[in-house]
């Protein structure tokens, strides 16, 4: 009895989750898709509305060393893009968050860690989930082979809270911007 129920659950538990995940072809199409989107709202900045909010700067001996600020575009009143930069001495960082329909599509960092090493991350968003996360870095100049981040891992999971998160921080400030 125990092992036709346990079977059973097992069953459902695999349609369940079949029916939800998507096949790399999918995903291929998708960030297809995706990439053209990408190529439109490039477009349109030139066209938009710019918006920018100075989240923090710090001086020391009367020089700038460290600066944040976020700049929101829209276009026909829409936010289309978001820019958040921040740097300091030899490390920056930039992040790009890109919208259709006031829906996050795609997310872009690249961070400069030393004059010398640095990381790029491209997360690709449909319906509010991430499904796509890729991964590349140089070091000492040398670039790294691009990492595909698998969707059930926990470095996946984790990159899409944290990008969420910084989605949403940078968003409930948007009424700061000028």
């Amino acid at each position: 009895m125990k092992s036709k129920f346990l079977t059973i659950a097992i069953l459902i538990m695999a349609f369940t989750f079949s029916s939800f995940a998507q096949t790399d072809k999918e995903i291929d199409a998708i960030v297809k898709d995706i990439k053209a989107k990408y190529a439109d709202v490039n477009k349109n900045v030139k066209k938009a509305t710019m918006k920018n909010w100075v989240v923090e700067e710090e001086y020391e001996g009367g020089e700038k060393y460290i600066s944040e600020d976020a700049d929101y575009y829209y276009f026909n009143n829409i936010m289309i893009k978001m820019h958040y930069g921040a740097g300091g001495g030899d490390y920056s960082s930039e992040s790009e968050f890109y919208y259709d329909n006031g829906k996050l599509f795609f997310f872009f960092e690249k961070s400069d860690i030393t004059l010398t090493d640095q990381k790029e991350i491209r997360c690709y968003f449909k319906d509010g989930k991430m499904i796509k996360y890729i991964y590349n870095e140089i070091n000492n100049g040398k670039k790294k082979p691009q990492k595909d981040i698998k969707m059930n891992s926990k470095d996946f999971k984790n990159q899409q809270v944290e990008v969420l998160n910084k989605e949403k921080e940078l968003l409930d400030s948007q009424n700061k911007a000028k």
